[in-house]
């Protein structure tokens, strides 16, 4: 195809989104070639690289430029290549060209580029035939003819094969035109485990297992109750470059990152997806390349993530000089990490902690990110895994050992571990104490409690009485300032007379919204009662102002 025909074929392909669409007539290199319409800004700018074999990123530099440059340039600027680019070259774009680009022109909202052609001219055979002179006629006789010889349509995708033609010979003649991938095809009955193939949709599954992971790609169509299966795998496996989870820079991404590194740091396989989630393959069968997106990433569907092999982290934490040395023998596991980095991840109650390693030419730098994880861990696991954060966070000395993955007489960590999120901040203290006052309860009463998934700030004052009540008996809660508030029943109301409510008997308040089955009694010392208070919340209070040397608000656990 001619410059001007790759030029002709994008105008035609945008005016079905943008019927004012036109050639630009700014001739080489005004950097556009087709606008969406005649505004200033226009909506979006096509410009067609006709580059058949390499990639001149230069000239992409530079027609870019020129586009920019005018006084109103639009906000979304296209690419369009003749054919789909190689992997390497979508990694540069991915990593190099993409960000040098848009931080060199902050205003272009979007920057992409075609590659797709063969999908998007797709049953508008009339227009390539014009565009080529009558070329297209002759191109679609020379490719029935290849078809007829072994069956199968030299540049069909796996979508159009994977339901056609007998099996075995099949297999081999589409994967003929592929030096990398052999294939495969299968038919069989439907299963238990093919409840979620909507009958009459492609399916298309990306499998990795084991710690020296080979590839298998699998679409599947089901029919009634007849399911077809075309897969694709290596056909050596030194060539495959090994696949990579990708995780946006953003704060959903940085969000996925965490939850899978937290699921899978506790020995839990998970499923994750979102736009924010995708994965590299790095190698992509020929016959699979129109299923992944622009920047070469399966990005739709969910991701199963297994567990690795574990290894044994042996952490040697010694809090002080004077403090006895306390080792923990831990599972760890591989976690998805950022690019450049490799992760493994373990858990110990509340504790997460990610060993990141990342390679300086033959070194290796490693990193211990130390993190809260407590939801749904058992109470007194969780307790211990906070003490684990406290004595870190105090600066400890911290040895690791791990056969397999660390010199075999361990690692000292020079410096403190970074803390990560809530474990740097004030909602360690309030979940620990969380923590302590429902291990105090399944100490009580039997139970089995496990941490929330949140709690109020309400919560960690229930809690702080709990741990007082159930240690000590009682406690005395110290009014400083010149006003304080003193709790009362839940559900009183403010009428009456507060005097009456000097003292009372009641349950504690509830914890998590659980009754904790504690009553107490409360007495007033050296506080002088001005009246009722009432929150938003609609909760009421006693308001009370210090009138003696020690005024104090007296909790007794009564016995029951």
């Amino acid at each position: 195809m001619t410059d001007d025909g790759l030029e002709e074929l994008t105008l035609r392909l945008t005016r079905e989104d943008y019927p004012k669409a036109h050639r630009s007539g700014r001739g080489p290199d005004g950097g556009i070639d087709v606008l969406s319409d005649h505004d200033l800004p226009p909506q979006r700018a096509w410009q067609a690289k006709n580059y058949l074999d390499a990639i001149d990123w230069d000239e992409c530099r530079a027609s870019l430029k020129s586009a920019m440059s005018y006084d109103d340039p639009p906000p979304h600027y296209t690419y369009v290549f003749p054919r789909r680019l190689k992997k390497a070259e979508r990694d540069f774009w991915r990593e190099t060209f993409l960000a040098q680009q848009k931080k060199l022109y902050p205003d272009l909202e979007i920057l992409d580029y075609w590659d797709d052609l063969v999908e998007r001219i797709e049953g508008r055979a009339e227009i390539i035939d014009r565009l080529t002179d009558l070329a297209y006629g002759g191109y679609v006789r020379a490719t029935l003819a290849e078809t007829n010889q072994d069956g199968v349509n030299p540049v069909a995708m796996a979508s159009d094969l994977v339901g056609e033609g007998e099996l075995e010979g099949h297999a081999k003649a589409i994967g003929k035109k592929d030096p990398h991938f052999a294939y495969g095809r299968a038919g069989r009955e439907a299963n238990v485990g093919d409840r979620g193939l909507i009958e009459n949709r492609l399916h298309v599954k990306f499998e990795v297992d084991g710690e020296t992971p080979v590839p298998k790609w699998t679409l599947s169509l089901r029919q009634g109750d007849v399911v077809s299966e075309l897969t694709a795998e290596p056909r050596v496996q030194e060539d495959v470059e090994q696949p990579e989870i990708w995780f946006a820079e953003t704060d959903e991404g940085e969000e996925k990152l965490r939850e899978a590194q937290i699921e899978l740091a506790k020995g839990r396989p998970m499923s994750i997806s979102g736009p924010a989630v995708g994965l590299d393959p790095k190698d992509i069968p020929d016959r699979f390349l129109n299923l992944v997106d622009g920047d070469g990433r399966l990005s739709k569907g969910s991701l199963e993530l297994g567990l690795s092999e574990a290894l044994n982290l042996e952490l040697s934490i010694k809090p002080s000089e004077n403090d006895a040395l306390t080792v923990l023998t831990l599972p760890l596991y591989r976690v998805p990490a950022r690019h450049g980095v490799i992760a493994y991840g373990s858990s110990h109650g509340a504790a997460l902690l990610i060993l990141e390693i990342t390679k300086l030419g033959d070194d290796r730098l490693l990193n211990l990110v130390v993190g809260l994880a407590p939801v749904g861990e058992p109470a007194l696991r969780a307790v211990a895994g906070f003490g684990i954060i406290k004595a870190i966070d105090q600066g400890a000395e911290i040895y690791l050992k791990c056969p397999g993955l660390l010199p075999d007489d361990g690692v000292e960590l020079p410096a403190a571990p970074e803390l990560k999120g809530s474990a740097a901040n004030e909602l360690w203290e309030m979940g620990a104490t969380v923590a302590m006052a429902l291990t105090a309860l399944n100490r009580r009463d039997g139970g089995n409690r496990v941490m929330p998934g949140s709690f109020a700030p309400g919560d960690y004052y229930v809690a702080q009485i709990i741990n007082g009540l159930l240690r000590e008996s009682r406690i005395g809660l110290t009014v400083t300032g010149e006003e304080g508030l003193a709790p009362l029943p839940p559900g009183t109301k403010a009428e009456g007379d507060a005097q009456n409510l000097a003292s009372f008997e009641a349950p504690v308040p509830r914890l998590l919204g659980e009754d904790t089955g504690i009553i107490v009694r409360q007495a007033l010392l050296d506080l002088e009662i001005l009246g009722f208070e009432t929150n938003p919340r609609g909760t009421v209070s006693l308001r009370v102002r210090p009138s003696g040397p020690n005024p104090t608000i007296l909790l007794e656990r009564a016995e029951t």
